[in-house]
């Protein structure tokens, strides 16, 4: 790092500046993806549902 006290000033400032953003977005990260997760189980739908069978529509034959 050079010798200037201006410089290391600056560079101070930008390097905090940085990582407070940079710890703020892990942060935010770690919240919506504990959101998602809870989200999820909540909305499972249960592997025991019978749908029935499958029928599809049949097209009409034109004359």
């Amino acid at each position: 790092m050079s010798k200037d006290p201006t410089f290391r000033d600056q560079y101070h400032i930008i390097y905090g500046f940085i990582t407070i953003i940079k710890n703020t977005l892990l942060c935010i990260a770690i919240v919506v993806n504990r959101t998602l997760e809870v989200d999820n189980k909540t909305l499972a739908v249960a592997s025991e549902i019978d749908l029935g069978t499958f029928h599809p529509l049949q097209k009409p034959t034109n004359p």
